[in-house]
């Protein structure tokens, strides 16, 4: 006899028990939602990070001290770009002094020089942006006297180890495309 409420009452004699329905399929129910639930999170989650986020190892010494061989940094992805940013540029290639294509790995850079400035470094090693002096407080460049424009939709980029660092001097400027993203700073 089925008893609503309580589920089904057997009557066996002197005595009656009642038998409940089954929980198992409630909790099996509960259980496939949640694992399920937690794999769109963690799909979710993954593919936000990936479209606004990326991360980068620093591999070398050339943007010492601010950064060191190994560092993991943390980009943001379509920032606008300004002077003084750290930016990583993604792998590609460039025309060596011969005029042979060479590729570099993806580097990591200061911002220095923006779209339509006149960059000027000097033989005593201070950079110049549109005849103004930039205060840095990293050591002189030797042997980097240079005079550029840099063309529109173009980023003049220097390491931090000014004195060991393949930039903009030796791969020329980098198109804004090229920017993987800006490094996030905790300070």
């Amino acid at each position: 006899m089925n008893v609503k409420g309580i589920g089904q009452v057997m009557d066996q004699g002197d005595s009656i028990t009642i038998v409940h329905p089954p929980k198992e399929k409630k909790q099996e129910r509960y259980k496939f939602i949640r694992e399920w639930w937690f794999v769109i999170s963690v799909l979710s989650f993954s593919l936000i990070f990936n479209v606004f986020f990326k991360v980068a190892i620093v591999n070398g010494v050339s943007m010492e001290p601010t950064y060191h061989d190994g560092n993991y940094l943390l980009l943001s992805r379509g920032a606008d770009l300004e002077r003084g940013m750290v930016v990583v540029i993604k792998s590609g290639t460039y025309l060596d002094e011969e005029g042979k294509k060479q590729r570099h790995n993806s580097l990591v850079k200061r911002i220095i020089g923006l779209p339509g400035e006149t960059l000027e470094i000097t033989p005593e090693g201070q950079v110049f942006i549109n005849g103004n002096l930039l205060e840095e407080d990293f050591e002189p460049m030797k042997d980097s006297a240079m005079k550029i424009t840099i063309p529109e939709g173009y980023y003049f980029v220097l390491g931090d180890n000014r004195n060991n660092s393949a930039d903009s001097r030796y791969f020329g400027c980098f198109f804004k495309h090229e920017i993987v993203g800006s490094v996030i700073s905790f300070e």
